[in-house]
């Protein structure tokens, strides 16, 4: 068993070797676009794997995005790529680096238009999954996230904002050809972009741009789960999750509002959640532009759940959209049930330190049914 023990860890070691970030440029509209492209360390060149493009703030690099708010490590995880984009110099913006998302003057530098030619160049260099290309940003980067929803939802999958909303001209042109499955995370004292937008600077507010989502995506008129993250963190932030789920094509939209929360990317532990960690999660529950093949049955895919890190060493933790009359088994390979997990609340933590290596399966089982099963292994 030590030499098993010591065999994993070995390849393991190896595996997070072949993790990397490459810069590349190309010639868009007679300038030189760099980006960054970081490949997982748990990646197969037969492999196909989900593109995430992350897009960074105002008068940010690439470079210190990517550093910075720990999406490579989660993508390392659950093996997807993620591509950093820099932005150009705005000259009206005291020659900050921006994107054109409607709240510069950036108007003849098309951005929609490079990612959408990178889109393409990746997926003759990799087998990428086309039925899972996201986008997320942060403040200017995460304006940039809904204008490519309105401009390319042919090609993404879903967005996530992080304290950047839609400008205020955008919903006049924004015409996407289906549902979008939207996450916004936005700090209500975010003195850079308001909660409650700025006419003054073009911004609408989060309610106002989320209720344009929920018209696009057929949602019900109110939040349909809401419900307050736990309070561990030293910040002293209380994040309060909002989830409209009765939206055509599985087309959710997830709000995280955070009390009292200036403008900031949100890590663990100095926050309740982790802001990439989040990000993936919701990413990973909207495959193939939002419409499900795999099960016929709507309900089923609503209840599914979300384990992670799998595998997991000592604890891993257990995200359920619909939690209500809902339990979690734990069996080991010849079925027999070693822990049975009663929910009451949407995400569980669970210390398996005692569980010994190996094999396992989750059984969720919602009003008494067998609804959603996973695989998960011990190291």
């Amino acid at each position: 068993m030590k030499k098993l023990i010591l065999a994993l860890f070995c390849s393991a070691i190896v595996i997070s070797l072949q993790a990397q970030s490459y810069n590349d440029t190309i010639s868009w509209q007679g300038f030189d676009r760099s980006f960054i492209v970081h490949i997982p360390s748990s990646f197969i060149s037969t492999d196909t794997v989900p593109l995430v493009f992350a897009l960074h703030g105002l008068g940010d690099v690439a470079s210190n995005f990517e550093s910075s708010i720990g999406m490579n490590a989660v993508a390392d995880t659950a093996n997807f790529i993620v591509v950093y984009p820099q932005a150009l110099i705005d000259p009206f913006t005291n020659n900050q680096t921006s994107f054109n998302s409607y709240i510069n003057y950036l108007s003849g530098v098309d951005d929609v238009g490079l990612i959408n030619y990178l889109i393409d160049t990746l997926a003759t260099q990799f087998y990428i999954d086309t039925t899972r290309i996201y986008a997320t940003g942060f403040s200017m980067g995460a304006f940039m996230t809904h204008r490519l929803a309105c401009e390319l939802s042919d090609k993404l999958t879903a967005i996530a904002s992080v304290s950047g909303q839609m400008a205020l001209q955008l919903p006049d042109i924004c015409n996407p050809t289906k549902e979008m499955p939207i996450m916004h995370i936005h700090g209500t004292a975010d003195g850079t972009v308001r909660y409650n937008g700025y006419d003054s600077l073009q911004m609408l507010s989060v309610d106002s741009t989320l209720a344009i989502w929920k018209i696009n995506n057929s949602c019900t008129s109110e939040p349909t789960i809401v419900y307050t993250l736990p309070n561990n963190a030293p910040d002293n932030f209380i994040t309060t999750a909002y989830k409209w789920i009765d939206c055509d094509n599985n087309s959710e939209i997830l709000l995280y509002k955070v009390d009292s929360a200036d403008h900031q990317w949100f890590y663990e532990p100095a926050s309740d959640f982790d802001a990439a960690t989040e990000i993936w999660k919701f990413f990973k529950r909207h495959p193939n532009n939002g419409l499900i093949n795999e099960i016929s049955d709507m309900s089923i895919r609503k209840n599914e759940f979300i384990v992670y890190p799998n595998p997991f060493y000592d604890h891993f933790t257990i995200d359920l959209p619909i939690f209500k009359n809902t339990t979690i088994k734990i069996t080991d390979i010849s079925g027999k049930v070693l822990h049975k997990i009663d929910a009451t609340s949407s995400s569980i933590q669970f210390d398996g330190s005692r569980l010994a290596r190996g094999v396992y399966f989750l059984m969720q089982y919602s009003d008494n049914k067998l609804v959603d099963l996973r695989k998960i292994v011990r190291f």
